[in-house]
């Protein structure tokens, strides 16, 4: 029986990014399908606002991109930090219009790539539109939501920030987890502790025995999953 995989995102999260190649794997390698839930990144009170910005806060960011950009590397992608806090919205609704013709994975995948590295005005909805376009999907529903948000879009928007926040939880100090070692095998297994940043596992089933699991990466990104 195919098993549901949530995973939670945003475009404008450099952890989301490195963990959407990882979840498209598990769907090679594990009998699930991953369902794209949209979650909004509250920079601004997670890290502060840029003009600002606390030393705590900055020394936050630049090691949250030191470990992104280290793992990035070694995946061969490029992340470079972006020089001001963006709104996501409309991308988000760009992905909802090409989910619904069956191409979210090329359109994200662009908005990806070319916003971490400099080359999307992601707020710019004709630079999503055309994305629309490459990808081949229509983009008569996108535009017409840019005209009128709040109709269908903004709230179908909502209806996933919901849902993720009432799913999101960071583990803190002294919680432990099981996840997937790093060797790939689905019954290999390796507690942490105390972290909220573990790009580089994926939870996975116990000795074979169904439950249900979750990927820790930030609170901005997390994949909840049921494997068996």
């Amino acid at each position: 029986m195919t098993q549901e995989l949530k995973f939670y995102f945003a475009y404008t999260s450099p952890v989301s990014y490195l963990a959407k190649d990882p979840a498209y794997a598990l769907e090679r390698s594990h009998n699930v399908r991953v369902r794209y839930i949209p979650f909004g990144v509250d920079i601004r009170r997670v890290y502060g606002d840029v003009p600002t910005r606390g030393e705590r806060d900055r020394r936050k960011l630049r090691y949250l991109y030191h470990d992104a950009r280290r793992m990035a590397r070694e995946r061969g992608v490029v992340i470079y930090p972006p020089r001001q806090i963006f709104s996501a919205r409309r991308a988000f609704y760009g992905g909802f219009c090409a989910e619904d013709q069956g191409l979210f994975r090329p359109y994200s995948d662009r908005v990806y790539q070319r916003f971490w590295k400099h080359e999307l005005e992601v707020e710019n909805p004709e630079v999503l539109a055309a994305i629309l376009e490459e990808v081949g999907a229509d983009t008569a529903t996108f535009r017409r939501w840019i005209e009128d948000e709040e109709s269908e879009a903004k709230p179908r928007l909502k209806r996933g920030f919901e849902e993720a926040a009432a799913t999101l939880r960071a583990p803190g100090p002294g919680c432990t987890w099981t996840c997937l070692a790093a060797s790939g095998s689905p019954h290999s297994e390796q507690t942490r502790t105390g972290s909220n940043i573990l790009l580089q596992f994926l939870c996975s089933c116990s000795i074979g025995r169904p439950r249900e699991s979750t990927m820790w990466t930030l609170p901005q990104c997390t994949i909840d999953m049921m494997i068996g």
